[in-house]
Parts: structure tokens; sequence; C-alpha cells
């Protein structure tokens, strides 16, 4: 006869077991899908500094009146480039998107990924480098809201285990570039090429959530009548994350202007870190907070259509930058 505590230890083993494998799948998706992102933004400008044909990334001669060291172009032209292609994909996609399989949706993200990083690693022209870096920006986009969605058919957790690895992905993108050409000494294209087995570890976390995906099908049923009683019991818990962040740091750029004087690079990295905790902190409560309060049947939907908002904020950063740039280096 069987012993019904050894059933429900095996039991609890083994949602235990699927709980972290969704996490670490998530989590490795979230890492790999802005990874290529990120290193666009880090790679860009070295990737076209290369190019002979290039003229416009060249350093313009300082102006002698001027305080601050000033490129003829702003970094936010080069921001709208990673991110209109992205914003566009996000404000007509969640409208015609369920009709297509996650599988199908994934091949595009993967087939993005790994041209954005041969186009780039190769090419000596630069409108065919900037195609690369559309292509990056295209491969995010799609990602983005596949994997946001996917999540309303998986525990809450995949949630936060996405949005954590989205922010993994603005650190270890940007180290991992700096590592290969400052330390390493590798050429910008070089480097580019070495991290084509992020699109490989791509893959291999679609997998890992993949092989839960029956759990996920099979549990539809209990989550139907369990709905209602897990909504309000989810609602009055804490979240794991910061609730409420703080988004007013006018006043302290404010004085970086009028100074032109930070005193240590450290005060720098820690105002990154805040800012990177203010946006993670929003950006995994917003998703939170759609996984909680919308309806199953809404829920698909309502993920990928809020995924739009941080594009747009992304977007009106670089476009408000380019005249501020012009405003502050004349």
């Amino acid at each position: 006869m069987m012993n019904p505590f050894s059933i429900a230890d095996d039991r609890n083993r083994a949602n235990h077991g699927k709980w972290g494998l969704e996490f670490i799948g998530f989590w490795l998706l979230g890492l790999c899908n802005n990874f290529g992102y990120v290193v666009m933004l880090s790679a860009a400008h070295d990737i076209l500094k290369q190019e002979k044909n290039d003229n416009l990334t060249q350093p313009v001669s300082h102006n002698a009146t001027n305080q601050f060291d000033c490129n003829p172009i702003s970094t936010g032209a080069i921001l709208l480039a990673d991110v209109l292609p992205e914003l566009i994909i996000k404000l007509i996609a969640p409208f015609f998107m369920h009709k297509i399989s996650y599988n199908i949706r994934f091949v595009f993200v993967v087939l993005f990924a790994v041209s954005a990083l041969i186009i780039v690693g190769t090419s000596k022209v630069i409108a065919l480098s900037l195609f690369g870096v559309v292509c990056a920006s295209i491969s995010a986009g799609i990602g983005e809201i596949t994997m946001l969605q996917l999540t309303s058919f998986y525990a809450k957790h995949t949630v936060s285990a996405w949005s954590s690895g989205t922010g993994a992905a603005g650190l270890f993108g940007a180290l991992s570039y700096t590592g290969l050409t400052s330390l390493l000494k590798l050429s910008p294209r070089t480097a580019i090429l070495i991290l084509l087995f992020i699109p490989v570890l791509l893959v291999i976390s679609y997998i890992m959530v993949g092989a839960s995906q029956a759990v996920a099908r099979h549990r539809q049923y209990q989550l139907i009548s369990e709905q209602t009683t897990t909504d309000v019991d989810t609602g009055r818990e804490n979240n794991r994350f910061i609730r409420k962040c703080l988004t007013n740091m006018g006043i302290f750029f404010a004085c970086i202007y009028r100074t032109a004087y930070i005193p240590s690079i450290w005060l720098v990295f820690g105002l990154v870190v805040f800012e990177g905790l203010i946006g993670g902190g929003a950006y995994v409560n917003t998703f939170y907070k759609i996984s909680i309060e919308i309806p199953k049947p809404d829920r698909e939907f309502s993920m990928g259509v809020a995924s739009i908002g941080d594009s747009f904020g992304i977007t009106f950063a670089g476009l408000s930058a380019i005249p501020l740039h012009n405003a502050i280096c004349r």
C-alpha cells in the first residue's frame, strides 16, 4: 500500500523542480532576449568608427567656450535606431500575434538575433551595420511580447524571473563587450561574433520552458477553478520587489549641468544602479499587477500591449536627447 505522506513528498519535490525549471528558463530568456539589444548600444559606435566611409562618428573640434566634450551626433540618435523598430513591433503585434504559434515566433526571434550579430560583426558598410542594429531591435521586440504573453500560462513567479533576466542583460551585456574589447583587446567585430553563443543559449532556455509546458497545460484546469481564491490571496501578499520607487532625480541632474563636475566615478555608478532599481521596480511591478488583476482570458493580450510603455519612454528619451545635445554643445 502506498504511503500517502510519501506521495505528498514526491509531489512537492516535483512541483519544486518545475518551479525552479520555469524560473531559470524565464530568467535566461530575459537575459538572452535583451542581450543583443544592450550589446548593440555598447558596440554600435565602435563598429561604425572602424568603417572608412563613416565621417559622422569622428569627434568634432571642441568649442573653446564650451565646457562639454561633444560629438557631432547625439547618442540619442543611436538609441533611436535601436528602439524605433521595437516600438513599431510592439504597437502592431499584439493585435495579430496571437494568431501565430509561439514556436514560429521564437524562430523569428532567434533568426533576427543571429542575423544582427553576424551582420554587425562582418559588415564594412554603414547602412548594413545599421540594418544589423535594426535586426537586434526586431528580435528584442518580438521576443519581449512573446515571452511576456507566455508568462500568462505559467505561475506568477515567471514574471519576476523574466524581468530579472532583462535587467541582468544590461549588466552582463555591457560587461561582456567591455571585457572582450578592453581586457582581451579584441576588435569590436570579433567581440560581436564571439557573442553568437547567446542565441544558442536562448534556444536552450526556450527548451527548458517548453519542457514544463505540458505541466502548464495540465494545470489550466486547476487554475480555472482556483482563479478567484488565488487572485485574492496573491493580491494581499507583499511583492518580492520594491513597490514604490523614487522617480524625481531632476535636481541632481540640474546640479551636474550647472557644475559639469562629479567628484568620483563611483557616484556615477551609484546613480546608474539607483536608476536601474527604479526602472526594474517599475517594470516588474507593472506586469506583476497585470498577472494579478487582469482576468485570465484577457491576460495574454494585456501582457503584450503593456510592453509598449517602456519603448515609448525610451523613444521619447532619444528624441529629447538630440535637441538637448545640440543645445548644450552649441
